[in-house]
């Protein structure tokens, strides 16, 4: 969720008195800004630079697609190669998985990410969790065979309704992820401390602006739904100190139906240090 200055917060509430329609409006615009693309850190540079890269059309974006193999040091693998395909979060990048795809190709895995549009070095039209999707399942389709996907914060709901979507989601993987659009929606709004009279004309303003093939974008995507044709093992892992998504909205992603499903705790990792924690990252190559 975005860090809201009180100044904002302010201007909110004060213009929800004055003048409602332009408040909801201007805070229609801060909902889906970005701001800069992010850049690649030092720490993730050589891994990065290793990746084979495409730029690609999907869905009417310029994607910057990137693959990794298997390094020559790779543990030797008693199956065929698999492929993991990671989806990274709201104003981030793929080079953020940078210690998970190290660990992922030692391991023997074929690696697949994506800079989301209109992120890192994707352009494209307003970016949101349905574009994040509709990629991250055209690149699943794309592929011969049953893929993983491991998503972080915005890119974990994306991976979680991927798997709604295709039986070729062999397992799935959600970090620091929500469970529902409807609580980006939420936190949002008391971020911005949005007065309580103008949400619901907010929530229709998402809604209009932001339509889907069916439904709306707080029905299509909601992974508290269980999927039962799908079936998919799913590991969920969240951080009890997560204050971008409280571990109890993670909390609502239905696990019971698939006995290989796990749910893991972590504490002091917050929302994105969790990304580059060992035991963490060892839990997910040993899962996918």
């Amino acid at each position: 969720m975005p860090k809201i200055h009180p100044a904002a917060q302010r201007a909110f509430r004060a213009g929800g008195k004055v003048l409602p329609g332009a408040t909801v409006s201007l805070a229609l615009i801060a909902f889906g800004a970005t701001g800069k693309p992010a850049r690649i850190r030092k720490s993730e540079i050589i891994v990065h630079n290793r990746a084979r890269v495409q730029v690609r059309e999907l869905r009417g974006h310029k994607v910057a697609v990137y693959e990794w193999f298997p390094q020559a040091s790779a543990t030797p693998q008693k199956s065929p190669v698999r492929t993991v395909l990671l989806v990274h979060g709201w104003r981030s990048r793929a080079s953020r998985f940078g210690p998970l795809i190290e660990q992922l190709t030692l391991a023997g895995h074929r690696v697949l990410s994506f800079d989301a549009p209109r992120h890192g070095n994707s352009r494209g039209a307003k970016p949101s969790v349905i574009n994040f999707t509709e990629v991250a399942l055209e690149l699943t389709r794309d592929q011969k065979g049953p893929v993983s996907v491991v998503g972080h914060s915005l890119g974990a709901l994306a991976a979680l309704t991927v798997t709604s979507k295709t039986t070729q989601v062999e397992r799935a993987v959600s970090i620091a992820g929500p469970a529902t659009a409807s609580y980006l929606r939420d936190a949002f709004m008391q971020a911005v401390q949005l007065p309580t009279k103008l949400r619901h004309r907010f929530s229709e303003r998402i809604a209009t602006a932001y339509p889907t093939e069916s439904g709306t974008i707080f029905t299509e995507f909601d992974a508290t739904k269980s999927h039962p044709k799908t079936n998919t093992p799913t590991l969920v892992i969240h951080d009890v100190d997560d204050r971008e998504v409280v571990i109890s909205e993670a909390e609502r992603v239905p696990l019971a139906h698939q006995p290989e499903s796990q749910f893991m705790r972590t504490t002091g990792l917050g929302h994105n240090r969790v990304l580059s924690n060992r035991e963490v990252i060892d839990r997910i190559v040993g899962f996918v």
